[in-house]
């Protein structure tokens, strides 16, 4: 049986890819899985992604992790063929995405998931998934949400299962581009 430990390092230097994820099993030592970062930004795959946190991280793999893209075949392909020919794309289930990185999905290789709210970061945490870091790179304005920065605005919603993330030991860190400020967001909002 395997054992996944995962550690997040998101919005950090070139540098600093050389901290990987690891994994290790009952019959063997420790091996290589990938290094990964996941962040919520309710645009999804757009230019900011694949080119600023594409290149800067030199992505080989950006996964949209969306239940709806992933049901919908016209707008999965879309997404799948027509953003990133530099990297691959996928789009999965939040399910499938926890169980696909769990499983050693794209070994050796830096990956982004991309998942559209704070709900959906929650439930990769609820299917197994084990972060140190999430990136909040972009939640918009719409009515009922509050700019706590100015490219993220959150909601009471937003911000009860952006506690339930940090209660289970996961930074949360605002940054918008890789090369701007990162954010500790309980630095910004006062969880109960």
């Amino acid at each position: 049986m395997t054992i996944f430990e995962f550690r997040i390092y998101l919005g950090m230097d070139v540098e600093h890819l050389s901290r990987v994820l690891r994994t290790k099993t009952e019959e063997e030592g420790v091996g290589l899985i990938m290094n990964l970062w996941v962040r919520i930004d309710d645009r999804l795959i757009h230019g900011q992604v694949v080119t600023g946190w594409g290149n800067h991280l030199r992505l080989d793999v950006l996964i949209l992790a969306n239940d709806r893209i992933r049901g919908d075949a016209w707008e999965r392909s879309l997404y799948e063929n027509g953003f990133c020919p530099d990297m691959r794309t996928e789009v999965l289930s939040i399910e499938e995405t926890a169980a696909a990185l769990m499983g050693g999905h794209s070994k050796g290789k830096n990956v982004m998931v991309l998942v559209e709210s704070p709900r959906d970061a929650l439930r990769l945490l609820e299917e197994g998934l084990r972060l140190d870091k999430i990136n909040l790179g972009g939640i918009h304005y719409r009515p009922g949400k509050r700019e706590i920065l100015p490219y993220l605005f959150l909601n009471p919603a937003d911000i009860q299962e952006l506690a339930k993330i940090k209660a289970l030991g996961v930074k949360l860190e605002c940054c918008d581009v890789p090369t701007g400020k990162k954010v500790d967001l309980c630095k910004l909002i006062k969880f109960d």
